[in-house]
């Protein structure tokens, strides 16, 4: 198994464990402490770049004035937001020149891709860009109006749920719809997702720039 692989599941492992540990922690009544390591680790992230002190200024008066306006339970439960926020920005901003998807895409056909597919793979990246855009609505709700046992309940399962379904029904549909192509297995296409994701990430970021 390659380094990338295994860095990329034990990331994807951390994501999925974090509504857990959030749960604990506003069960324990701990909720300081859980929102101030994520602020911290958020503006440690943030701060890399040319303009990353401003972002993780403009990011502390927002934290600051959620906390005002929601108290500190709710602002902790709103940290999914950074996660679906930024897929969300990652995966509309490509659409101004290669789409997410299609980077994906290249790594199984190369640089030249099968008739039909360079379109399809836009339409699905942007597909992806309203799953998380509704995801941002649904998290922002649950934080506010739902209880503890809900919020965990939907970011702790059902998001994930939702994703595969969402991978299956697209594995099927493009075999549908594609019936001349041959495409990977979609455990392969998992895994190759997996351990590139980091760098299609940074070749995005890199052209929006």
């Amino acid at each position: 198994m390659s380094r990338r692989l295994v860095n990329g599941t034990r990331f994807g492992l951390l994501l999925a464990a974090y509504p857990v540990i959030i749960y604990l922690l506003l069960s324990a009544r701990l909720a300081w402490p859980g929102a101030l390591l994520v602020l911290g680790f958020l503006l440690w992230r943030l701060q890399r770049g040319d303009r990353g002190r401003y972002r993780a200024l403009a990011l502390l008066l927002v934290v600051l004035l959620l906390w005002r306006l929601f108290g500190i339970d709710t602002l902790l439960k709103m940290s999914p937001l950074f996660i679906h926020g930024s897929l969300f920005y990652l995966f509309a901003q490509s659409l101004r020149r290669t789409p997410l998807i299609e980077r994906f895409a290249r790594l199984d056909f190369g640089t030249q891709l099968p008739p039909g597919i360079a379109g399809y793979c836009r339409s699905l990246t942007l597909l992806w860009a309203g799953f998380f855009a509704a995801n941002i609505a649904a998290v922002m709700w649950l934080a506010i109006h739902g209880d503890n046992h809900s919020w965990m309940l939907y970011n702790g399962l059902i998001i994930y749920l939702l994703v595969g379904a969402l991978l299956l029904g697209e594995y099927l549909w493009r075999r549908i719809a594609f019936p001349g192509v041959e495409f990977p297995p979609l455990a392969a296409s998992i895994r190759s997702m997996i351990a590139n994701g980091h760098m299609i990430r940074e070749q995005a970021r890199h052209d929006t720039a």
